[in-house]
């Protein structure tokens, strides 16, 4: 606990993860109000929204502060695979088995399931470490350099949101192919270059930080919860040019019925 206080470098992956479940609760209270939920309804997805995040965010932390995720070079897989692949495979659960859940992916605005993601120009701290020699350069240059570059497109897609037009939707779909791209390419570096079986690089700088306190909180919960974002925002992306059609068939198809005279 006493790199928080004492490292400027800490504050990133913290004031990553209170931005994003922030920003998480307010689609949750949005989608609510737009679907029109009943009082009870209502309160259970906010309720349920705020338990499974925040109790997904609180035990990453206890198990980071414990030194749960500091591997070792017997280790087959470093420990913070499991912490970015389980809450991962949690969250698919409920969306699979919760329809009030789909339902609210349904109708969080675009804007905000894509303008969150500005918070991944935190991702400069990689930068800042590697500078300070405690990371490796296999690891912090794609992961920073690209972390910074998604976060700015995020940005500038939310400001020219308009997905009627077809340019936009292209970038977007872009955008999160190749936000994807960035976040396999840093676990890819990032397993390859933490102390176990596995590691292959920077065995002069091995990439041990990433498994303390609280940077571990990147791979655990900003990781996956990103990688959840990109398809939902992906999904939307697919369904609703097909809703578009079929508002614009709704009219044409009326126009076309004679006329009673």
């Amino acid at each position: 606990m006493q790199t928080v206080f004492t490292d400027p470098t800490a504050i990133a992956p913290i004031a990553g993860v209170i931005v994003m479940l922030s920003t998480l609760l307010v689609g949750a209270r949005y989608a609510a109000t737009r679907l029109a939920l009943p009082g009870g309804a209502r309160t259970r997805l906010l309720l349920g929204a705020a338990l499974f995040f925040g109790a997904w965010a609180a035990i990453m932390t206890t198990f980071a502060v414990n030194g749960s995720f500091i591997g070792s070079r017997d280790a087959h897989v470093p420990p913070v695979a499991y912490g970015l692949v389980l809450p991962m495979l949690a969250a698919l659960v409920a969306i699979a088995s919760s329809p009030t859940v789909r339902a609210a992916l349904r109708v969080i605005p675009e804007r905000l399931l894509v303008g969150v993601q500005l918070y991944r120009v935190l991702g400069g701290v990689f930068l800042v470490l590697l500078a300070q020699g405690r990371m490796p350069r296999e690891f912090a240059l794609p992961a920073g350099v690209g972390d910074i570059g998604v976060g700015v497109a995020a940005l500038l897609l939310a400001l020219t949101h308009d997905p009627r037009a077809r340019w936009w939707r292209s970038a977007a779909i872009a955008w999160n192919v190749i936000g994807i791209t960035d976040l396999v390419v840093a676990v890819t570096t990032g397993v390859l270059t933490a102390p176990g079986r596995l590691q292959h690089l920077a065995f002069d700088t091995p990439n041990a930080i990433i498994a303390t306190f609280p940077y571990v909180l990147i791979p655990t919960v900003l990781v996956p919860i990103s990688l959840l974002l990109h398809g939902a925002s992906l999904y939307r992306l697919r369904a609703e040019p097909r809703a578009d059609r079929a508002t614009s068939a709704a009219p044409a198809a009326s126009s076309a019925r004679p006329s009673r005279a």
